[in-house]
């Protein structure tokens, strides 16, 4: 018995988080192309995530939005979202605001996946593609944050924080922040330990700033790499460490945020003329 195109597709998606794979990417490919010529939209959407990342063909941003829009047109959801992704940063269509918030609400629609309701909200947030509605995007971040997405989990604590869309709480705040922060969100765990330096919506405690300021920093996040000299330079428990302070002062040099490598680097020359 033959398996359907549909069959087919899935045994190929299912090989692309295969060892195999790598070994034999032609057959993937191969078995892809075959059950997208028959119209099947799983198929469809393997192959634009192939052409999107270049896995096993040669990467072409075109190609591989028009075998998302192909599967996004007979309802694959996460086609959907991918067709909306590509309109908002423009790679492979012409980017459209309007046409990626049209295509997150037919994503959202067809699946209703975390993400892609966080980037409805995202939009109402910001008024991309739509009028801007704090309240709207509010509720539905709040509405994907629930379903332990982290970006939206962050993005509600940032709601919290401003008031955008929901009262003013800095309680509130920190605990959405903490949450994504616990799921390793750079963002987040930075927001953490500025609440602890700050004492902003939990009880001030610099040792776990400091914690949290370098969970951050491990992840190569400047600011916190410049939060941690900082609170080196000014001292933990009383003490300060030049150091350390000079140490993770020089790994902020290298950011890319041109502000923070500045500031960097005016803290590292302000520290050495303190040693003269």
């Amino acid at each position: 018995m033959r398996a359907s195109s549909h069959e087919t597709a899935r045994l190929a998606i299912h090989e692309l988080t295969e060892d195999k794979f790598r070994r034999n990417p032609r057959k993937v490919v191969a078995l892809l192309r075959a059950a997208s010529e028959r119209g099947d939209p799983e198929a469809n959407f393997g192959l634009g995530y192939l052409y999107e990342t270049g896995l096993g063909v040669l990467r072409n941003p075109r190609r591989a939005f028009r075998c998302y829009l192909k599967a996004a047109e007979d309802g694959h959801p996460d086609a959907a979202h991918n067709v909306a992704t590509l309109y908002q940063v423009g790679e492979g269509v012409r980017a459209s605001s309007k046409e990626a918030f049209r295509w997150f609400r037919k994503a959202a629609k067809l699946g209703s996946s975390a993400s892609t309701i966080h980037a409805l909200g995202w939009c109402y947030r910001h008024g991309k593609g739509t009028k801007r509605n704090l309240a709207t995007g509010y509720r539905l971040l709040r509405r994907a944050a629930t379903r332990g997405f982290a970006e939206a989990q962050f993005s509600v604590g940032v709601c919290f924080s401003r008031g955008e869309g929901v009262k003013q709480d800095r309680r509130g705040a920190f605990k959405w922040f903490m949450k994504a922060a616990m799921q390793g969100h750079d963002d987040a765990m930075y927001n953490v330990a500025f609440f602890y330096e700050n004492g902003k919506g939990v009880k001030r405690d610099i040792r776990k700033a400091a914690a949290w300021y370098r969970a951050a920093a491990a992840t190569g996040l400047c600011d916190a790499q410049y939060a941690l000299g900082r609170l080196y330079e000014e001292g933990l428990n009383g003490r300060s460490n030049l150091r350390a302070a000079l140490a993770w002062y020089s790994k902020a040099t290298h950011c890319e945020d041109k502000r923070v490598s500045r500031n960097a680097s005016t803290a590292i020359k302000d520290l050495r003329n303190r040693k003269k």
